[in-house]
């Protein structure tokens, strides 16, 4: 949202046809972008290659391949838990390390067998011609380091970088960054630098007091150190506050000023002084909730409505006792954001079938949309699919159309997989001439899916089931917006699109 904003005063600075120019976009948006064009170009430490028509695996598809790992190592994962291996492996590839980097750091038990599941983990991202969110940045940067006439013709393609909210900018951002503009920190000395920035520019803007994000392995030092790093840089402090009232940015000062590591500044205010503050300190989670509820409660006496008032929470966790203490106050409420869009299982249904016209390598998207609708193909047909697929170095959609050379399976089972595996060389023949709308359309109807949600939804009288169907509907209107305004309408566009889209939640609230 924030790049599109950007796109559009853009626009009326420079004009379209200028602004069309210019790369905008987040960190994970661009390397995606750029990754369409040459991943073909690159191979992973581990040997590993991917195609240009990767797809990027969310949460839930990366924890399954993790799973998937830990299980083909015969691991115990009571030991190895897969929710704290998926966060070990991004912590390592948001500090740039790739398994085989921490391999052979490895020394203990543990740290040898989380490497060996690293290993596994991005031996099936490859398999599936996949990447992780954070794949995006490392292997754009690794391809970087890695091909010079990759990096060439992005230096050549970009000589001004500009950077905002540099303060949450991890390692391996930082090393993308230098190695886009001029490579200074490895310039021996001032002339050589000095050539180096001829008709270049960085700017970056940021804050080390506002870095909030080391839990998701963002380096205040990185801003700290980038004057030492690019020496020829010049700081300029922008002091004035035009957000916060005199009260909150003192208080705020009162506390950062004690903090070691930080660029010292003097913020200046020109919205008045403002209201006191007021603290509370709750003795536990329900006394708290009592007293938002109270405060809720005086600002409808003073006459406030409550479809003003929100009440923002950090997790999700917290929501319980809050909720409990408003229905027993019997204080009306809506909850925003309980299932994300994107989330919900009839989206993830409906997108693994687009996936899988896409990239035919996906096997995550296989095993998802096979089933859905049912077509008699149980877990041990599946299995015995996907054995046999790795072992003639097939696609499971491959395999599946060769069911038949399958050892073991029923007749039905084998009809059932190689009649899906035509119904997707089909769409994926239509997917040269379709955009993304009708081919959606198209195959939420040939597959059977979108009948079975209207035949649920007729049969039950459930408002969760109509509202499947309409979730699947919205997803229509989505396309169809996406071919509107988006600069380069294809279906890949639209998979990168909604992969990056973290945040999005379209459930309308009451």
């Amino acid at each position: 949202k924030a790049a599109g904003e950007m796109r559009e005063r853009l626009e009326k600075l420079v004009g379209p046809q200028v602004a069309r120019n210019l790369s905008i976009g987040t960190f994970h948006s661009v390397c995606a972008r750029l990754l369409r064009y040459d991943i073909g170009s690159y191979i992973s430490p581990e040997g590993f290659r991917w195609q240009s028509n990767f797809v990027i695996y969310d949460e839930s598809e990366s924890m399954n391949l993790i799973k998937e790992a830990i299980k083909k190592l015969n691991l115990d994962d009571k030991v190895f838990i897969p929710k704290d291996m998926r966060h070990a492996i991004s912590a390592f590839k948001n500090d740039g390390i790739s398994s085989g980097q921490y391999a052979r750091d490895a020394r203990n038990y543990h740290d040898l067998r989380l490497s060996e599941i690293f290993t596994a983990y991005q031996a099936l991202l490859a398999k599936n011609n996949a990447l992780d969110f954070d794949d995006l940045i490392l292997t754009f940067t690794n391809l970087l380091a890695q091909n010079a006439e990759v990096r060439n013709k992005y230096k050549s393609r970009y000589k001004h970088l500009l950077v905002d909210e540099f303060q949450d900018t991890n390692q391996s951002q930082y090393r993308m960054i230098r190695l886009l503009s001029c490579d200074e920190p490895f310039a021996s000395g001032a002339e050589e630098r000095e050539q180096l920035w001829e008709g270049r520019t960085l700017m970056v803007v940021g804050d080390v007091d506002q870095s909030i994000y080391s839990w998701r392995k963002a380096d205040f030092r990185i801003i700290l150190g980038f004057q030492k790093d690019f020496k020829n840089g010049r700081m300029i402090m922008l002091e004035d506050n035009y957000r916060s009232n005199e009260t909150i940015l003192s208080a705020a000062n009162s506390i950062i000023k004690n903090n070691s590591e930080r660029i010292d500044k003097v913020l200046r205010c020109n919205r008045g002084k403002g209201e006191k503050i007021q603290v509370n300190a709750a003795s536990d989670e329900i006394d708290e909730a009592f007293f938002v509820v109270n405060e809720l409660k005086r600002l409808k006496a003073r006459g406030i409505s409550l479809k003003r008032c929100a009440i923002l929470y950090r997790t999700n966790a917290m929501s319980r006792a809050i909720e409990e203490v408003l229905v027993r106050s019997h204080v009306p409420y809506t909850m925003v954001g309980g299932t994300r869009f994107y989330e919900r299982a009839e989206i993830k249904d409906a997108l693994s079938y687009l996936k899988l016209v896409y990239n035919n390598a996906d096997g995550q998207s296989f095993r998802r949309c096979i089933n859905n609708p049912r077509r008699g193909i149980g877990d041990t047909s599946l299995d015995k699919l996907a054995a046999y697929a790795e072992q003639s170095g097939q696609t499971m959609l491959e395999a599946a159309l060769r069911a038949d050379s399958v050892g073991g399976l029923s007749a039905k089972a084998a009809k059932g997989l190689r009649d899906f595996a035509l119904l997707l060389e089909r769409w994926q023949n239509m997917a040269t001439t379709l955009s993304v709308a009708p081919l959606l359309e198209m195959i939420l109807k040939q597959s059977g899916y979108l009948a079975k949600l209207e035949e649920d939804a007729n049969a039950s009288k459930e408002e969760s089931s109509q509202d499947r169907v309409d979730t699947v509907r919205e997803l229509l209107n989505v396309a169809g917006e996406f071919e509107q305004s988006a600069d380069e309408p294809t279906l890949d566009g639209f998979l990168t699109r909604i992969s990056l889209v973290s945040d999005l939640d379209a459930i309308k609230s009451g």
